[in-house]
């Protein structure tokens, strides 16, 4: 079958691809784009990824990048069995969650310390960096406590873009998890009433994410109030619940998820009544979990970057750089938006709630404005036709924008 796979060969997200097909049998036609010669954004390849990353497939006129929604969609299409993404919810979910901390942890840590070594002349690992990583180290150990792979007993795709992050991290800090490292070799080359507690914070994105799901699913959570402030999560209770001591936290009778996009991505496979929020069909739901990783990879961790240094370390004004970088956050969402009403296609899915609640929450920092038309007519969209957006969205988007704008007015 012909899947051309645009690679760079030291990437650890196109190594992660290529062990998914390994596993699944499957020859991709290599594509080499030289990154050091603007090959990624010459007008033929942008056609084809306006995002211009890597890994991008090809596969009989269906596209798709990002790794983590490319190895889902080849496990879902080309997969003998569930055995590496399993369709059981709770199995699931806890595999998206792995994806996710892949995407908005470990990979994000790595690119911190790969970028300046490589692109901006850097020679030495700065400490923070290094701590950084040495936290995400903490966080795996706890996840492989008492299980061989880092989603349970069994290996899934979680494992193949860990691998591929984790390899990379240990060249540049000292490796500390000793047991996950040693397995690689292995690897080949409508309200319900029910018991859902969700632990919160009133003016979170990923919170307000899972609240919209929430409400399009008719589900009813019991809200845990966590106060940063007051460093509940890192209570022995909290961190028994979730070692990553992140909100929002789902329970679930006896089973605990976190993540906002695992979150979400569970419940309405769950409890949906149809799978029209998170289709089954292979190529919509791997357009689904390439908008989920757009969110956690690259909306969120740029809302993050204006927000930790203007509310925790006193920083009161938005740096050039990170108006760049959002303002290249809102571009390629606008171009997403061509000629789709909603970011994964013609239909509202669970991609929207977590991008809304992103895009909802930079935009009381930095205007989205006439420059995107297309973005600014999702923005009105989601506002008029999400259930309950009011209660779920916009109740704690005022909350966050009174805390962010008194911040600003420390100048």
């Amino acid at each position: 079958m012909p899947l051309d796979l645009y690679c760079v060969d030291v990437s650890p997200p196109v190594r992660a691809v290529l062990l998914t097909g390994k596993a699944l049998g499957i020859e991709f036609n290599l594509k080499l784009v030289d990154l050091f010669k603007g090959d990624h954004l010459s007008p033929e390849f942008t056609k084809i990824n306006p995002r211009h990353t890597i890994p991008t497939l090809v596969d009989d006129g269906f596209i798709l990048w990002d790794s983590h929604a490319i190895i889902a969609y080849l496990v879902n299409k080309y997969g003998k069995d569930d055995s590496l993404y399993p369709k059981d919810p709770q199995a699931r979910a806890v595999v998206d969650q792995m994806l996710h901390f892949d995407t908005g942890t470990l990979f994000p840590r790595l690119r911190n310390i790969g970028f300046p070594l490589l692109f901006l002349g850097k020679k030495d690992l700065d400490p923070k960096s290094k701590k950084d990583v040495e936290e995400a180290y903490g966080f795996m150990e706890s996840f492989l406590e008492g299980q061989d792979w880092v989603a349970g007993k069994t290996m899934t795709i979680a494992d193949f873009c860990c691998v591929a992050t984790i390899t990379s991290l240990e060249l540049s800090v000292i490796p500390m998890v000793q047991d996950f490292r040693g397995k690689s070799p292995e690897i080949p080359c409508l309200m319900r009433k029910m018991t859902l507690d969700l632990y919160y914070l009133n003016d979170s994105a990923p919170v307000r994410a899972v609240l919209l799901a929430g409400r399009a699913l008719g589900l009813e959570f019991n809200m845990k109030l966590v106060d940063i402030l007051k460093q509940e999560h890192m209570s022995p209770e909290f961190l028994k619940l979730n070692p990553q001591h992140s909100v929002p936290t789902l329970v679930d009778e006896d089973f605990t998820i976190w993540d906002s996009h695992a979150i979400v991505g569970y419940l309405a496979t769950k409890y949906g009544t149809d799978d029209s929020l998170y289709p089954k069909e292979a190529r919509a739901r791997a357009t689904v979990d390439q908008r989920l990783h757009f969110d956690s990879g690259i909306l969120h961790p740029r809302l993050r970057n204006i927000i930790h240094p203007l509310l925790f370390l006193g920083k009161p004004a938005i740096g050039a750089e990170v108006r760049r970088d959002v303002e290249e956050a809102y571009h390629f969402l606008e171009k997403f938006l061509d000629c789709n009403e909603w970011v994964a296609g013609e239909n509202m899915t669970i991609a929207d709630f977590c991008c809304v609640s992103t895009v909802s929450s930079l935009d009381v920092l930095i205007p989205i404005g006439p420059k995107y038309p297309n973005l600014s007519a999702w923005y009105k969209r989601c506002k008029e036709k999400m259930v309950g957006y009011e209660e779920a969205n916009q109740a704690g988007l005022n909350i966050f924008e009174r805390v962010v704008k008194s911040a600003l007015s420390q100048k």
